[in-house]
């Protein structure tokens, strides 16, 4: 029998039924029949990555569960100096947990994605006037291999909606990700 390495931090069990919980529900979701927009928002300089600089055609994996909204509104709020607003188009297939709630007077449409969710980045765009870069990220397919970049991707989005966020939507911080970079 082997020992628990004394440095390893023992990982509650109430944590681990709560991620199993929301591995099972996420598994249980039908798949996607039309293709979302989704919005998150990253607690990270797109310039200060590792490997450097994020760029198109770059693929990363979230280890975590990827918390997004429906509202690009409501992810603008939240973005600022230092951060990226970031832009996910979900292909037919994905499996998406919504999960509704009412902060103050806004409906807030909160989507968790599977844990290990990789994204191929399509665009890294600075618009004038905001604080921050947008990423425009393709979500891939548990088990698909990388598909080939589409250039014209973008053209087949909605456009951006660049009207502030209502003054209504509380201003809500989401726990730093740290996704990383498969180069």
């Amino acid at each position: 029998m082997t020992r628990p390495d004394p440095d390893r931090p023992v990982v509650p069990s109430e944590l681990l039924q709560a991620i199993a919980a929301l591995d099972s529900a996420l598994e249980k979701q039908p798949p996607l029949e039309e293709p979302l927009v989704l919005w998150r928002v990253w607690n990270r300089d797109v310039q200060d990555f590792p490997d450097g600089p994020l760029e198109p055609g770059d693929t990363i994996e979230d280890a975590g569960f990827c918390d997004c909204t429906l509202h690009q509104g409501h992810a603008m709020s939240v973005a600022g100096r230092g951060t990226a607003l970031v832009r996910l188009l979900l292909p037919p297939g994905v499996r998406v947990m919504p999960l509704w709630y009412t902060g103050g007077e806004a409906a807030q449409g909160l989507v968790f994605l599977a844990r290990g969710t990789r994204l191929r980045v399509e665009a890294v765009d600075e618009v004038g006037g905001w604080d921050f870069p947008v990423v425009t990220a393709l979500v891939l397919l548990p088990g698909d291999p990388l598909p080939e970049p589409v250039g014209d991707i973008a053209l087949s989005l909605p456009p951006r909606d660049e009207i502030p966020p209502p003054a209504q939507i509380t201003r809500v911080v989401w726990g730093p990700d740290e996704p990383r970079l498969l180069r």
